[in-house]
């Protein structure tokens, strides 16, 4: 029988230092020179340029360190981006290479925003005061009737003098239309509410009506005479410049109100107007989100005034 070949017996690895042992047995390995490290250095990405954000990898310790090159987290809201390129040789020719870092641009301005205008609630809805907080030496009354002078009966009698919001909002009537609408103008009304009726109490204290008026976006009161009477107008709510009061163009002793000859005004919140007697006014609300609320008050004509302008006329009728 053949015996199998014997194995070659292995050499044992020659172990690292072997031949430079120094004295006393101990083993000394030498360090390698550090590498050098490429560091891009092309004109566009000067230190200057990319504001000092390249960095090498040479340590003057000595100390190993890796051959990458470093850079701190980038600005990317001021716009600083890594700039590659594929160097001719090395492992440009693979892959590209980080070349630098772009400059940093100026931080953009933040764009303007229009604020929508926000009410204030501590003065749209206002908390009622609490009693506890007045004088306490004072009575306030809750009704609507006050014992005061009457001029008309010479004595003290108890007459109406307070009309409160509630009691008004129930009066509130639709106003009518009365006139053709012009092209662009809606169908839209107001509506007016009644406070005081006081009727004459003497031939030198003449009457007078008053209350309010509201007109919605959009809404119109159609021209209206006052004849003898005055009436004045406050105007409480409104958007700015956005109420227009219409006073027709007196000819002779008639008066029409012409749309093209029409005195227009716009008003704003705070303003107030008369209308003398004897002539046409016309109101309308331009606002198309805003009401418009004004108080009126129409001062009637003196009995005396009344009994003139007759006898002035029959005068007339009888020269004719």
């Amino acid at each position: 029988d053949e015996e199998p070949d014997e194995e070659p017996d292995e050499e044992p690895d020659e172990e690292p230092g072997e031949d430079d042992s120094a004295p006393g047995g101990n083993s000394v390995i030498e360090e390698e020179d550090e590498p050098e490290v490429n560091v891009v250095s092309d004109e566009r990405f000067t230190d200057e340029r990319s504001h000092g954000r390249i960095h090498s990898d040479s340590d003057s310790s000595g100390a190993r360190r890796s051959k990458r090159q470093r850079y701190p987290v980038l600005e990317y809201w001021r716009n600083e981006r890594m700039i590659y390129e594929r160097p001719e040789d090395g492992l440009g020719e693979v892959l590209p290479m980080v070349a630098g870092i772009s400059e940093r641009s100026k931080t953009p301005a933040a764009p303007t925003r229009k604020k929508r205008p926000r009410k204030d609630i501590s003065m749209s809805q206002p908390v009622p005061i609490q009693v506890s907080d007045l004088p306490e030496q004072y009575e306030f009354k809750d009704s609507d009737k006050g014992r005061v002078w009457n001029e008309k009966e010479a004595k003290t009698s108890k007459m109406k003098i307070i009309c409160r919001s509630k009691a008004m909002k129930k009066t509130e009537r639709e106003l009518p239309i009365t006139a053709d609408r012009d092209p662009g103008e809606e169908d839209l009304v107001g509506v007016a509410a009644q406070g005081f009726l006081m009727n004459p109490m003497s031939s030198a204290i003449p009457g007078w009506i008053s209350g309010y008026v509201t007109l919605p976006p959009r809404a119109i009161k159609d021209a209206e005479g006052v004849g003898y009477c005055s009436q004045v107008f406050f105007v409480a709510e409104c958007q700015p410049g956005s109420f227009e009061v219409a006073i027709a163009m007196p000819q002779d002793q008639q008066i029409v109100f012409e749309p093209e000859s029409a005195q227009r005004y716009l008003l704003s919140p705070g303003d107030q107007f008369f209308v003398a007697p004897g002539n046409v006014y016309r109101l309308q609300n331009h606002s198309k989100k805003v009401d418009c609320k004004l108080f009126w008050t129409i001062i009637k004509p003196l009995e005396a005034a009344d009994k003139s302008s007759d006898e002035g006329e029959e005068e007339a009728d009888e020269e004719d």
